[in-house]
């Protein structure tokens, strides 16, 4: 059986591979966010590391983004801080480290904000 029923790996890295391409600075966020949510609500813990150890760097860094907003939000905080364990596992501290740095906006929002 696949790791998620309600998610498919292929699924998730096509996600996170769109979300790279338009997230920097354009991503808006509510277009992921649904998705992102379901993955985050609806994975199974058992699930979580066999879906995290199937993406390659830049995808962890992009989700670690995701879980940050995520957190910032204050959604699904208890859920969001099992994904980010097992980013952090699969990436290491340099995915801490790329995410925290990364000095481009999630979104159109935040970067006026900036300015």
């Amino acid at each position: 059986r696949p790791p998620c029923s309600f998610l498919s790996m292929a699924q998730l890295k096509a996600l996170l591979a769109k979300a790279s391409e338009d997230c920097f600075p354009d991503l808006k966020v509510t277009q992921h966010q649904a998705l992102l949510d379901m993955l985050y609500a609806k994975t199974r813990e058992d699930d979580i590391k066999a879906l995290v150890a199937s993406l390659d760097v830049d995808a962890l860094d992009t989700l670690m983004k995701f879980i940050y907003k995520g957190l910032e939000l204050g959604k699904n905080s208890g859920v969001l801080f099992k994904w980010h364990a097992a980013v952090e596992e699969a990436g290491g501290l340099g995915c801490i480290v790329r995410t925290l740095t990364d000095s481009r906006p999630m979104t159109q929002d935040e970067e006026a904000a900036d300015a």
